[in-house]
């Protein structure tokens, strides 16, 4: 039961760290869509471009840009690429790629590298301007991810250990506690089978199962030692009852013996 829990919770954390992982990037590039926007509005790249430079110190984002409606990069994190035509872009429109609302598009760059490329469309009054495109380096996320992962592994083993250890210490403590009381039983039972039977066991005052084995112990012996009063009464009185007629039979024997009351006719 507790491994199917472990297995369970972690089928659970791995979908919440993609869920959560997706939300991040579906963010991401929709917050780059809103400062692209300005670029339509101002006539200027250059609050687009101080944005997407604080947004690439993210080590896993490849590339930003803001695109426009006839797919010429307006805004990049590489400068010389301002004013060229987004191959990436282009790659996912013949993709066919749905960039009605945020999007994520998986391919492999020039240079080989696994790309995970999001885009967002920049909106303004209900027309479509262009889009926002954030991309990141798969395999550093995907690295990020079964880090995340290899640590509630972590934390499942550190919860399995130390649900074990204290399952073994309460196995111990309860062996130990009844233990104790069945080893006096034992000693009790001992006791009563040698001939003490004024032995009383100190268990009795418990009021569960041993203490009621305890008291049964403790009637035991108190009814046995009322039987061996009695034996002990019931020897002396027949001893004294029969002392007088064995006396004076063995006087009668003695005296036929020595012929001392003659011939019998």
């Amino acid at each position: 039961m507790f491994f199917l829990f472990c297995g369970s919770y972690y089928v659970l954390e791995r979908r919440s760290s993609l869920s959560a992982l997706r939300e991040d990037q579906n963010r991401t590039a929709s917050n780059i869509a809103s400062v692209c926007r300005g670029i339509y509005l101002t006539s200027s790249a250059l609050g687009a471009l101080n944005y997407i430079s604080g947004v690439k110190k993210d080590i896993s984002i490849i590339s930003v840009s803001c695109i426009d409606g006839t797919g010429v990069i307006q805004a990049h994190s590489d400068a010389s690429l301002i004013g060229t035509r987004s191959m990436d872009f282009e790659g996912a429109r013949v993709a066919g790629l749905d960039f009605s609302g945020p999007r994520e598009w998986i391919h492999t760059n020039a240079q080989g590298m696994l790309i995970s490329d999001w885009y967002a469309p920049t909106m303004a009054q209900n027309r479509l301007l262009g889009w926002a495109q954030v991309g990141y380096d798969k395999r550093l996320l995907d690295a990020r991810l079964k880090a995340r992962l290899w640590a509630t592994v972590k934390r499942l083993i550190l919860v399995a250990t130390s649900t074990l250890l204290i399952a073994i210490l309460i196995s111990l403590m309860l062996s130990w506690s009844l233990s104790r009381p069945i080893k006096a039983l034992a000693q009790a039972a001992r006791a009563i089978a040698s001939g003490h039977l004024d032995y009383r066991t100190e268990l009795s005052g418990r009021n569960d199962e041993l203490g009621h084995l305890a008291r049964e112990i403790n009637e035991m012996a108190k009814q046995l030692k009322a039987l061996d009063e009695m034996k002990q009464s019931f020897l002396e009185s027949v001893t004294h009852d029969l002392r007088a007629p064995l006396t004076s039979i063995i006087g009668h024997v003695s005296i036929f013996l020595e012929n001392q009351l003659g011939e019998l006719d």
